[in-house]
């Protein structure tokens, strides 16, 4: 937390350095209170190592957000490049061949690349493309989503401590639960079963041989499937219901 003498001693280095025209336009008095307000959550270290960073490269008088510029700079100094993100996330591609390791390998991501990634269940899918796919066309989409985050989390760093905290869910990435088990296909008995229930309810009669007859197309309709093949489970409803009353 910044106290007033430390938000002097600031402004009075960036004086040294600037001389009068750091103040030109307004007065002392004005200057300082503006900054202690806007810097009144942050640590007196990190604001003075920006305010001397900006004293090293800029001919002109710093504003606040110059200086909010060199702190969120220099928190995320150490962000991988958007080849390192793709590389990391191609390793945890590898890792996801199922709900269970695919969920472990998201949670040992970076947040900012879980952020990326979305969910789980993308590493499984980007597993099944092939490696040309892979490494062309999936391999840009990530990288530009990542330059993309990455600016959005730079912003984000940027703001006054109070600010983040009512920001904090742009760059917040939960883990994420395991994946809810996929639907798996009913037996032929169940269908046949189901099947006499909804023909008698409709006041018809289902022989065997035509109940066996849809329950294997039911059958090859309810494979196991995905959490995200919902369009799939409903397709199968869907045909389930009409084949029951033909």
């Amino acid at each position: 937390m910044m106290t007033i003498q430390d938000v002097k001693a600031v402004l009075q280095m960036l004086t040294a350095n600037y001389g009068d025209d750091f103040y030109k336009g307004t007065d002392e008095a004005s200057v300082l209170k503006l900054w202690a307000v806007q810097f009144a959550n942050d640590d007196p270290k990190e604001v003075m190592a920006a305010a001397m960073n900006c004293i090293a490269t800029l001919t002109w008088r710093p504003r606040i957000a110059d200086i909010r510029k060199r702190m969120a700079s220099n928190e995320t100094h150490g962000q991988m490049t958007a080849v390192e993100a793709f590389q990391e996330i191609s390793k945890a591609v590898a890792r996801g061949y199922d709900r269970a390791s695919a969920t472990e390998a998201y949670n040992d991501l970076p947040p900012i690349l879980r952020r990326v990634v979305g969910f789980p269940a993308q590493l499984i899918s980007w597993r099944k493309v092939s490696d040309e796919s892979f490494q062309t066309v999936i391999m840009s989409a990530i990288r530009e989503s990542y330059r993309e985050i990455a600016q959005e989390e730079a912003i984000y760093h940027a703001l006054p401590e109070p600010l983040k905290e009512i920001e904090k869910w742009r760059v917040d990435a939960p883990d994420q639960e395991a994946l809810p088990e996929p639907e798996t296909a009913q037996s032929i008995d169940e269908v046949i079963e189901q099947s006499n229930r909804e023909a008698a309810a409709h006041g018809m009669t289902m022989t065997d041989e035509l109940a066996e007859k849809h329950a294997g197309k039911v059958a090859d309709f309810l494979q196991p499937i995905t959490a995200d093949d919902k369009k799939r489970v409903e397709l199968a409803e869907n045909r389930k219901a009409e084949w029951s009353l033909k």
